[in-house]
């Protein structure tokens, strides 16, 4: 199997979604789950669901442990 990942491409998927306020692990995340659908022998016809764990801040400022 081939590794199509690309650097140059991981680092503007970052910069993109940082301005959408969406952190690097997400955009990775989102950068992978694109990769994944582009090869037609990993993916099953309808998709499939792609998540990361995660630590965010509640409104009371407090870390809060999350699955995207």
């Amino acid at each position: 199997m081939k590794n199509n990942w690309n650097k140059i491409e991981v680092k503007k998927y970052i910069k993109e979604y940082a301005k959408k306020n969406i952190g690097e692990d997400l955009a990775l995340r989102i950068y992978t789950t694109h990769l994944l659908g582009k090869n037609k022998k990993l993916v099953l016809h309808g998709g499939g669901n792609t998540s990361v764990k995660s630590e965010s801040k509640d409104i009371f400022q407090n870390k809060q442990k999350l699955l995207k």
